[in-house]
């Protein structure tokens, strides 16, 4: 019976060492890769709120520029491409090419600017 017990133990201290390797490692194999940057214009001066998500994902994670036009994004691969979007500028798409740190440069859409309407009314009262 003792040496019984003995096995028990053993097997129960392998086991829960097994338990802890799998919860250390298992994040390891889901790790997301991290990428920064910073999109600006041709100019070199930032777009605030520009829209930065992963190419040719449809529901994919994405985020946008703060007041210096920079950016962190969680990526699956640094192997993706980055998809770039801003009111009244080109929509690019930049590939990562294993960085993960990069800098964006968008360019203005010219024909989009063409195309803007401005539509005003007014009402006037009249006393009598």
């Amino acid at each position: 019976m003792r040496i019984h017990f003995n096995l028990l133990a053993c097997k129960s201290k392998i086991g829960m060492l097994l338990l802890l390797l799998t919860f250390l490692v298992t994040p390891n194999l889901y790790a997301q890769n991290q990428v920064s940057g910073v999109v600006q214009d041709v100019n070199g001066e930032p777009l605030i709120g520009a829209r930065v998500a992963v190419d040719g994902v449809k529901d994919g994670k994405a985020t946008i520029t703060d007041f210096d036009g920079k950016f962190t994004l969680e990526v699956p691969s640094l192997k993706v491409s980055l998809n770039t979007s801003y009111v009244g500028y080109q929509t690019t798409v930049t590939p990562l090419k294993g960085k993960s740190h990069i800098t964006i440069v968008v360019e203005e859409d010219v024909e989009l600017l063409d195309e803007v309407v401005v539509v005003g009314y007014v009402t006037v009262f009249r006393k009598i």
